[in-house]
């Protein structure tokens, strides 16, 4: 099981659907059905009920989910801590974001980031939608902000 993995079964357990997830992350719908396919062999778990009209967690789909994000959220803190540690006095905090969002909030959120942590040097990229999914592995902390089309509904990761 790899970080990409969590980070397209989330998204399919979020949406409901493989297509829909597929269209936020950006990648073939193949690649999203065969991530969810993977983790099922691997596990010999059954993670989604396939219905007509999208996909339900199952009762293993949503201990699943629940694990996928502890697991996310601690890949976060332990980044985090083990950048305290170093021997550096300034630590280095690389940051990917849409362009929108930069030019929308960047200013901002510099600013209330250096006033919160003195001893972090902030750096901002910019990055496509469709490498969010890759851009985990590049940078320590990735601001995305996804709508889902159907619903109207927007959340931020």
């Amino acid at each position: 099981m790899t970080f990409e993995q969590l980070i397209y079964f989330i998204e399919v357990y979020r949406q409901k659907s493989i297509t829909k997830a597929a269209d936020n992350l950006f990648v073939s719908r193949q690649a999203v059905s065969m991530v969810i396919r993977k983790l099922e062999e691997e596990y010999a778990v059954q993670l989604f009920d396939r219905l007509q009209n999208g996909l339900e967690p199952t009762n293993i789909g949503n201990d699943f989910f629940h694990s996928a994000q502890i697991i996310l959220n601690e890949k976060a803190v332990l980044n985090q801590k083990m950048h305290s540690y170093s021997q550096k006095s300034i630590q280095k905090l690389k940051i990917a974001m849409p362009e929108t969002m930069i030019e929308s909030y960047g200013d901002e959120l510099l600013h209330l980031l250096d006033t919160l942590f003195t001893k972090v040097d902030f750096s901002f990229s910019t990055i496509l939608a469709k490498d969010i999914c890759k851009a985990h592995y590049d940078f320590d902390m990735v601001i995305a902000y996804m709508t889902d089309k159907t619903e109207k509904n927007s959340y931020r990761y």
